[in-house]
This record gives structure tokens, C-alpha cells and sequence, in this order.
């Protein structure tokens, strides 16, 4: 009942997590798991691949944001909500998820057969740039980002940074 409320905001961010499910969500969030390595979500009723995190099975696959999710081990995902498709993807490490993926610049989907590999969430980059300019770039958020960009922000003030460059590209969001 909770989830059929939850799904009438329409908001494909709004779920109801079961225990399993909140688990697997605090895991996430923690910032290490066992998976591909990429952000799933859903866009006009397709699930997709928001971002792949750098240097993951899936970035090394060639998967790109945006890309569909046609199949998972065989099945259509039509209907299949992301937190479903999660539990399906994610397995022990060293074995294989097969997906079908389709890009709009592919004639058909494609098929991908991905090893399981544990998954540290990159968090942050940061340097100096030349000009005295501190240039950060934030992957994700989840429960280690806040310190790690305290650090950050202590080093750059230390070298009095004229000025900072917040880079949020391809972040997928998460624990905010």
C-alpha cells in the first residue's frame, strides 16, 4: 500500500524501500558495494544508465549515460522498477550480469556480458590549477563526501585559493 502511494507522485524518485531493499540503499550510500558500477534510474518509463562511475565494469564496457536498459539476463525491463533492476544487476563479485543496451545512435540494442566487481564510489577530485584557481569535482554523494570536501576545502585554503571551479557533471546525486 505504501509503495502504491509513494507511485502516485509520479516522481520517479519517490519509492517505498521493503528492509532488503533500504539495506541495499544504505550500502550505496556508504560508498562500496559489489555491481557493475553505474547509476541506474528511469526516464520517460525506459530504465537507464545515468552514469557509469569511472573506471568501473561498466565504464570499462563502453556503457554512456542515457543508454537504455533493454534486457537483463534475457528478461525485458518494461515495467521493472529500479530498485528491482538493482537487486538483479548486483551479485557476488567475479560473476557475470548479461544486459541488452540500446543508444539512440544504434540501429538495435546490444548485447554486454559484465563481470561483478566490487565498486568504491569515486567521491571527489581536487588540484590546484595554474591560475590559483582550486578545481574540485564531486561524483557522488553519499556518507564519506562531507569530509572528504572539508579536507579539500582546508587544503586549498591553506594555499589561498583565489577562486574555486565546482565541477557536478555526471553526478547522479544520491545522499544529500
Amino acid at each position: 500500500a505504501i509503495a502504491g502511494l509513494a507511485s502516485t507522485f509520479g516522481d520517479p524518485n519517490t519509492v517505498f524501500f521493503e528492509p532488503v531493499e533500504s539495506k541495499k540503499f544504505n550500502d550505496d550510500i556508504s560508498g562500496t558495494f559489489g555491481g557493475i558500477g553505474a547509476e541506474i534510474g528511469m526516464k520517460e518509463g525506459s530504465l537507464i544508465i545515468v552514469a557509469p562511475i569511472k573506471d568501473s565494469p561498466s565504464d570499462k564496457a563502453g556503457l554512456m549515460p542515457g543508454d537504455r536498459i533493454f534486457k537483463i539476463e534475457g528478461k525485458i525491463t518494461s515495467g521493472i522498477t529500479v530498485p528491482d533492476a538493482v537487486s538483479v544487476i548486483r551479485g557476488k563479485i567475479g560473476t557475470k550480469v548479461n544486459l541488452s543496451i540500446y543508444r539512440d545512435s544504434w540501429a538495435a540494442p546490444k548485447d554486454f556480458s559484465i563481470t561483478r566487481e566490487e565498486i568504491v564510489l569515486p567521491n571527489l577530485e581536487y588540484k590546484m590549477l595554474e591560475n590559483e584557481i582550486m578545481y574540485m569535482r564531486l561524483h557522488n554523494f553519499n556518507e564519506k563526501t562531507l569530509s572528504q570536501f572539508s579536507k579539500a576545502a582546508s587544503e586549498f585554503s591553506k594555499k589561498k585559493a583565489k577562486g574555486l571551479v565546482f565541477d557536478l557533471r555526471g553526478n547522479p546525486g544520491g545522499y544529500l
